[in-house]
């Protein structure tokens, strides 16, 4: 964590005027499912989710050459660059660059072929900057969708025993943009609340579903 202080915002609510805390409509048209009372990200004080689904279904990557440490293999069979690098991008506070990276070595063509393209092509009336959740951050989307009343936090799995879908359309499989293996990414059942890290990044494999979320 960057480290942070927190400051409450009141820019929330249809009127913009709302104290923000979650389950209340964000500033970008979503809902708040996070907010940092520590303090520990220097970039954002809350996270929104989208008011819908950007995709019912895309790969997670294309096959375009550009992945791996020579930038010269498929992107379906490849981690972006390194394992290990790979591993930067599964914590709470990295989707926004996740998605960044993603694009960065797919190229800003064909935007709607693959699942971080798509989220940071959504917009809404009110705001612009969405990006693919990471997969730990995509735990707190489906604790809040699930309405499991749970502590926030990666170390605490979204319980699929616990609560029910506040919305019945929150029944899919959601992209994150956490990587699990040279093929595959992390996504998250939210007919259950079940991750999986054996989500194929083709489109032969799966097509997941795309919520993407935002930082303010």
């Amino acid at each position: 964590a960057a480290g942070s202080s927190f400051t409450a915002r009141s820019v929330c609510g249809s009127d913009g005027t709302t104290l923000c805390a979650v389950g209340v409509q964000g500033p970008g048209g979503g809902t708040v499912f996070y907010v940092d009372t520590e303090g520990r990200y220097s970039d954002f004080d809350y996270l929104e989710v989208a008011p819908d689904d950007a995709s019912s279904g895309v790969a997670w990557s294309t096959t375009t050459p550009k992945c791996g440490l020579d930038e010269d293999t498929s992107c379906q069979t490849a981690f972006l660059t390194t394992s290990g690098e790979a591993l930067n991008y599964v914590a709470f506070g990295t989707g926004r660059a996740a998605t960044a990276a993603i694009i960065a070595r797919h190229g800003r063509i064909y935007m709607a072929t693959f699942a971080a393209g798509v989220a940071d092509a959504y917009t809404t009336e009110e705001a612009s900057d969405w990006f693919l959740p990471s997969k730990d951050e995509l735990n707190e989307v489906c604790k809040y969708a699930r309405n499991t009343n749970q502590a926030a936090g990666a170390n605490i799995q979204c319980y699929s025993g616990s609560g029910a879908l506040r919305d019945g359309s929150w029944t899919q499989f959601y992209w994150s943009s956490s990587e699990t293996a040279a093929s595959a990414a992390w996504f998250y059942d939210f007919s259950n609340g079940i991750p999986s890290s054996f989500y194929g990044k083709s489109t032969q494999y799966a097509a997941g579903y795309v919520r993407p979320v935002r930082g303010f």
